[in-house]
């Protein structure tokens, strides 16, 4: 099949359960976890200054990369800065050369009620098939 991308919402969210549902379809494929990290308007998209952060959230995701490793040739963590998370994942998504891309379903709580998920523009911005898992 080629490469994935595997948008991430969120480094604390469990992972594991959703995607050995599907994991297996994939097999030998190329995968990219992917998480842009939102940083305020007022700063720098400097790496350096957000290098803590950006360790913390890669170690955060490494037990979700640790046990889907075996199911794909390579699997590659990509923690980039970003001032908008929907923009970075349609940057991401458009200029790799993914095949599939995989979404995490997540929520956002507004008030009671629940707003849409995050990366659901995605589908608009790109050309290349969606899975929401």
């Amino acid at each position: 099949m080629g490469k994935i991308l595997v948008l991430v919402p969120d480094p604390d969210i469990d992972l594991l359960g959703p995607i050995y549902k599907i994991v297996d379809l994939l097999k030998g494929c190329e995968a990219t976890i992917f998480y842009p990290f939102e940083v305020p308007v007022v700063s720098l998209l400097d790496e350096e200054e957000f290098r803590d952060q950006i360790k913390e959230i890669e170690e955060k995701l490494s037990p979700f990369v640790a046990r889907v490793k075996p199911f794909f040739s390579e699997v590659a963590v990509k923690v980039v800065l970003a001032r908008d998370q929907m923009e970075a994942a349609v940057v991401e998504a458009e200029s790799g050369e993914y095949n599939l891309i995989i979404v995490y379903r997540i929520y956002e709580r507004i008030g009671g009620i629940f707003k849409h998920e995050k990366f659901i523009k995605i589908v608009g911005k790109t050309d290349k098939p969606v899975l929401f898992i």
